[in-house]
Parts: C-alpha cells; sequence; structure tokens
C-alpha cells in the first residue's frame, strides 16, 4: 500500500497509532511541508509480523501488550500550592492535624503556646514519628460550644507568627506541610495566606462578611463547613431542630449546598472547594450519628456537592464522649472513640463515597489506625 497523508491542527505533538487487521499505522515523519497553519503526517503501512527485536517479538505483540495495558485511573487533587504541594486524594482519609494556639480549647488550649517558639517545637515534636500529618491545622480561636471569641487582633497575634515560623522552619517536612487556617474572620484568612497559609478551613462556611471576596481572591482551597449560629446559640433547640427540613441529612445538604453555591458565585473555583457537614455545630448527639451513619447521601448525585472532597472532623467531640462515657473533663481521653470514627471513614470508599480528609488532635494515633486499616485491606 502507497503511503498516504493527512493535515492535523497547528503544531499538533500527535502520534498516529492504530492496527488494522494485519497492518499497523504509525507516524513516520512529519512533512516538509508543514508550516504554522498545519502539519503533515506520514503514514506507512507495515507487516504485522515484522520481527523488530532480536528476542523474535512481532510489532503485533507489541500492540497485544499495549491494549493489555491500563492506564491509571485519574483521581481528585488539593491544589495546594508552594511551598506544599498539590495533594491527591486516593480514597483513604489523610490526616489533618489539629493545634490550636489557644489558651481555652475545649481539650488542648494550652497558654504556652501563645509563644510561637514554644507552639514550633510542639509541632515538631508531631513529625517525630513515622506517621506524620498531612495537613496541620492552626487555630487562635476557640469555637466550642459556650465560647466567648477573641479579638481579631489576638487571633491575627497567634496565628501569624507561627505561620511564619513553620515556613522558615529547617526540617522540609515541617517547611513545607499544607497549612490551614481554622479562622471564620476575613482579615484573619487574609494575613495568614500572606504568611504561608495554604487553605482556610471556615467553620461558619463563608457566611462572615469578607471572608468569600477573601476566599476568592486568594485562590487557595477552602473548607466549607456547615453550622448554623455561633458558639452560644449553636447549642439552641430551636438550631439543632431540622424537622422542617426533613431531617437533619436534608437540612445539611441544603444549606452546606447553599454556602458552597455563595462561594462559587463569589469567585471561589469548584476544585478548590472542601466540604464539611460540621459534626458537633448545631446538631443533636443523634444527629451527628445520623450524619455520619448516612454520609454518602451529604454527596448525593445531582447536587453542587456531589464532586467535592469531604472532610470529617469528630475528634474529641461531645457525642463521642457520651457514647463512650467520656465526660468533657476527659476530652482528652476520648481517643478509643475516635479510632473507631477515623475507621467508619476510612470504610466510605467501599461505600462508594470517601472521605478523603479527617481532622483529628492525635495525628499518629490515628494515622495508626488508617496504616492498619491499609494493610487489612491489602493495601501495604
Amino acid at each position: 500500500m502507497p503511503p498516504r497523508t493527512q493535515t492535523g491542527s497547528a503544531g499538533s505533538p500527535y502520534l498516529i497509532l492504530a492496527s488494522r487487521r494485519e497492518s499497523l499505522s504509525c507516524d513516520l515523519l512529519p512533512s516538509k511541508k508543514a508550516s504554522a497553519s498545519n502539519r503533515t503526517i506520514l503514514i506507512a503501512s507495515i507487516d504485522s509480523s515484522l520481527k523488530v527485536f532480536s528476542n523474535g517479538r512481532t510489532i503485533k505483540d507489541l500492540l497485544d501488550d499495549l491494549l493489555r495495558t491500563t492506564e491509571p485511573s485519574l483521581g481528585p487533587v488539593i491544589p495546594f500550592v508552594s511551598p506544599a504541594r498539590p495533594m491527591r486524594l486516593d480514597g483513604t482519609p489523610k490526616i489533618m492535624q489539629i493545634f490550636n494556639a489557644t489558651p481555652d480549647s475545649f481539650s488542648d488550649g494550652n497558654e504556652a503556646h501563645l509563644d510561637p517558639q514554644i507552639a514550633l517545637r510542639s509541632i515538631e515534636r508531631m513529625f517525630d514519628s513515622p506517621h506524620v500529618p498531612d495537613i496541620l491545622d492552626i487555630g487562635g480561636m476557640s469555637t466550642r460550644p459556650g465560647s466567648s471569641p477573641c479579638t481579631e487582633q489576638e487571633e491575627i497575634d497567634r496565628v501569624v507568627p507561627l505561620v511564619k515560623l513553620i515556613r522558615t522552619s529547617s526540617d522540609p517536612r515541617i517547611q513545607g506541610i499544607p497549612i490551614s487556617v481554622d479562622t471564620y474572620r476575613g482579615i484573619v484568612a487574609e494575613k495568614a495566606i500572606a504568611a504561608g497559609a495554604s487553605c482556610v478551613n471556615d467553620v461558619r462556611g463563608a457566611m462572615e462578611e469578607g471572608m468569600k471576596e477573601v476566599m476568592a481572591k486568594s485562590g487557595v482551597p477552602v473548607v466549607i463547613m456547615h453550622s448554623r449560629g455561633d458558639s452560644v446559640s449553636m447549642t439552641s433547640a430551636e438550631l439543632q431542630d431540622y424537622d422542617k427540613q426533613g431531617g437533619v441529612i436534608a437540612g445539611v445538604r441544603e444549606e452546606l449546598g447553599g454556602m458552597v453555591q455563595r462561594v462559587l458565585e463569589a469567585g471561589v473555583k469548584q476544585w478548590d472547594i472542601v466540604i464539611d457537614p460540621g459534626l458537633g455545630f448545631a446538631k443533636t448527639h443523634e444527629g451527628n450519628l445520623e450524619v455520619l451513619r448516612r454520609l454518602p447521601e451529604i454527596t448525593s448525585p445531582g447536587t453542587v456537592l456531589e464532586r467535592c472532597p469531604v472532610l470529617i472532623g469528630g475528634s474529641r467531640k461531645g457525642f463521642v464522649g457520651k457514647v463512650i462515657g467520656r465526660p468533657k473533663e476527659q476530652a482528652a481521653e476520648r481517643g478509643y472513640g475516635d479510632a473507631a470514627v477515623v475507621a467508619w471513614c476510612a470504610a466510605q470508599r467501599a461505600r462508594g463515597s470517601p472521605v478523603d480528609i479527617v481532622r483529628v488532635h492525635d495525628g499518629r494515633a490515628m494515622s495508626e489506625v488508617l496504616a492498619m486499616w491499609r494493610a487489612i485491606e491489602g493495601e501495604v
């Protein structure tokens, strides 16, 4: 068969490779007639029985191998920017390590952590482990039920210097870790991002004035969490009642979807959005358990939430303590309950609706839970 020519689009760097019965067509040489507006491809017919290697393999053998090769599937990515790196999500939850630079957080408040140097040393100890966190979530204000907010300047003074210190660490694992700033205040988020934060984790779903604009302008990934009211009002019976919407799942899906739609309209990119159904925020004890039990329904097809990565933050929260008999005075001793929540989140992949991030206090212990989970599944 004589050679045939085919014209492609300008500068197209493609290879034509096709098997037709007993012949192989391939791109041999670009024509000398190629110009800025097109290129010409020379197609030749080659006998597929031609032996091209000393081991006697033919072109047909090579084609058969090619057809049996499966390319790795594409997966979602959280596009953290330098000095952090984009994070590929694989269906097993990533560990978001909580670090509260506060004196009054419900289980790990520490006056010493108001000193950035002391706080950094505490963070460095978290990396003295075979299981290091994937994301570091820094908070400068407690949002526990019943807490009173600190001033904006206090929150900035707790968060920004610590972010800067992390970004100048001599340990590349610490220096390059994705840093999430846990705040609902736009000015705190803006200053933390300027200092090197990689992500905004907003417990009020960008509902506070100016936050959605900061999110859109910064271009960093954001966590949009479902909540109602504030730290005091969220425990009221009125704000924990979802009966008019058909129950807690329908209510969370509707309201969280509205929050996501607002930030999209403000200019936040779809691929930058992570959602959190907000365990412990304006939900009854049974409501929290129902959210965990019915997680796949939160991101059901046909909603704006369908393609969003999911974060679950149940660590040491009141509903865990109630189940396992650990009151708030023993919040730091709720680790076994937390392990069950993390394992449940890992199991969601088999249900077709993976949890992508778990926000935890004890990053090493929960990493060990996930390592054992992967080993049982045969991944390690």
